[in-house]
Formats: C-alpha cells, structure tokens, sequence
C-alpha cells in the first residue's frame, strides 16, 4: 500500500488530509469488509458484500490517484446510501458499516477542507 504513495503527487491532498492517513482507514475498512463477507452465514448477504468490496476498490483506485478527491466524496456519498438502503445481517453486517462509517466520517470530514 505505502508504494502507490510514493508515486502520488502529494500537493493534490488538502493540507488537512494525511494521504497515509486516508490509505490505512480505507485499508482498514476494506480488511473488516472482506473479513465479514467470509465470515457471514447469510447467503442473501454476499452480493451486497461484492458490491461494498467493488465500491472500496473504486474509492482506493481515487485515492491513489490523489487529484480525484471529489470522486472520492461522492462515491463515499453513494456508499452511505447504499448502507441505508440495505441491511447487513448480524455482528458481520455491523462491524461491515461500523468500519465503513469511520472511513466515510474522516473523508466527510477532512475532503470540504479542500474547497
């Protein structure tokens, strides 16, 4: 994970925002995620695992980027509405949202700083 950032342009993160920062809270939901996906007994649940897994490849893909901050914001955007819209069973599909919701909060939080 620490090579792609190497070959980041820095200067396109706002001041505010730490890319290592932002790459161990993505790193971190995507580990709770994929750990839930295989841990979970409820078959209805694994399509919308796959879709929450597509999606944070796509957030790290801008991420790694670093000039798509906005991209970022808006898929995090999309992700929280995925979340209210669908329900994860059990302890799996908690953990799955709490993990999103701590990635998602830093990015609320730090990527407006940019504007």
């Amino acid at each position: 994970m620490i090579c792609w950032l190497r070959q980041t342009d820095l200067s396109t993160f706002p001041r505010a925002m730490n890319p290592t920062e932002l790459a161990k809270r993505i790193a971190e939901y995507t580990l709770v995620l994929k750990a839930s996906a295989d841990a979970t007994e409820h078959d209805a649940d694994r399509k919308r695992y796959a879709q929450h897994l597509e999606a944070a490849a796509l957030m790290t893909e801008a991420i790694s980027l670093g000039d798509h901050l906005d991209e970022l914001a808006e898929l995090v955007a999309i992700e929280r509405r995925s979340f209210g819209w669908d329900y994860l069973s059990d302890e799996c599909g908690g953990r799955a949202e709490a993990a999103f919701n701590a990635f998602a909060e830093y990015v609320e939080a730090h990527v407006g700083d940019q504007k």
